[in-house]
C-alpha cells in the first residue's frame, strides 16, 4: 500500500527571509570587499546588515518556530552519535541534522566575528571606517583591520564548503533542502507542521533593522561621533 504523504511546513516565513536575505548580502559584502576602493562603502552597509541578520537569527533560535530553534538542532555529542548511527535513508530529518546544526552554528559564528572586527576597521586610502575605529589606538585598529581581511578567507571557505554539501546531498542524497527553504514545506508520512509566530518575528525583525539603522546614524553623523568618544 502506498504510504500517505503530507506537505508540512518547517521553515516559517521569517527564517526564510532572513535566509535568502543572508544570501545576497554575503553575495554583496564579498563582491564588494575584493574590488575595494569605492566599493567598500557599499561593502560596509552589506556588513552592517549582515549584523542586523544576525542579531534577528539569535533571537528567532529562541523564540522562532520549532526546527528555527538552537536546542532543536545543537550538536551535542549524543545527538551526533545517534544521528551517526541511523541508517542513510533516515538521516534526512524535518528539521537540521546534527551535521547541519555544527555548519550553520560555524557559519553564523564566523561572520558575527567578521562584522564585529569589520566595525574597527580603517581604511587609510580613501578615509573610510567602521563606526567604532575611532575608540581604538591606530595599531589596534590595523591590527583588526588585517585581521578582517585574512580571517574572510577562512569565512569563504566554510561556505564554499556548505554549498558543495548542499549539492552533494540535494543531488546525490536525494535530500530535501533547496526548495522546502524557499515554499517553507516538506514532503513527510508524517502530518506535523509548525505553528506561525508572526507577531514575535515582527519584534524580532524591528530589533533586526533597528541595530544597523543605529550603526548607520552613527556612521554619517560626525556630531554623534564626537559626542561618543568625547563622553
Amino acid at each position: 500500500m502506498k504510504k500517505t504523504e503530507f506537505k508540512v511546513l518547517v521553515w516559517d516565513l521569517p527564517l526564510r527571509l532572513f535566509h535568502w536575505s543572508l544570501v545576497i548580502c554575503v553575495l554583496g559584502v564579498y563582491f564588494t570587499g575584493i574590488q575595494g576602493g569605492l566599493r567598500l562603502e557599499s561593502h560596509r552597509q552589506f556588513g552592517l546588515l549582515i549584523m542586523g541578520l544576525l542579531v534577528f537569527r539569535f533571537i528567532w533560535g529562541f523564540v522562532g518556530g520549532h526546527y528555527a530553534r538552537f536546542q532543536q538542532f545543537w550538536p551535542t555529542p549524543k545527538r551526533l552519535t545517534a544521528w551517526y548511527q541511523l541508517p542513510a535513508s533516515r538521516r534526512d530529518g524535518l528539521g537540521h541534522t546534527p551535521l547541519a546544526g555544527m555548519a550553520i552554528l560555524l557559519m553564523l559564528f564566523m561572520l558575527l566575528v567578521q562584522s564585529l572586527t569589520g566595525l574597527f576597521t580603517y581604511n587609510d586610502e580613501i578615509d573610510l571606517h567602521g563606526p567604532l575605529a575611532l575608540l581604538l589606538s591606530e595599531h589596534r585598529r590595523n591590527a583588526l583591520s588585517v585581521f578582517h581581511t585574512q580571517f574572510a578567507y577562512a569565512a569563504l571557505l566554510v561556505v564554499i564548503v556548505h554549498l558543495v554539501a548542499i549539492v552533494f546531498y540535494q543531488l546525490i542524497g536525494k535530500h530535501q533542502l533547496i526548495i522546502p527553504m524557499i515554499t517553507g514545506r516538506k514532503t513527510t508520512s508524517v502530518k506535523q507542521s509548525i505553528e506561525s509566530k508572526q507577531p514575535v518575528a515582527l519584534t524580532a525583525l524591528l530589533i533586526a533593522i533597528g541595530i544597523p539603522l543605529i550603526l548607520f546614524i552613527i556612521l554619517n553623523n560626525e556630531s554623534v561621533l564626537a559626542w561618543l568618544f568625547n563622553t
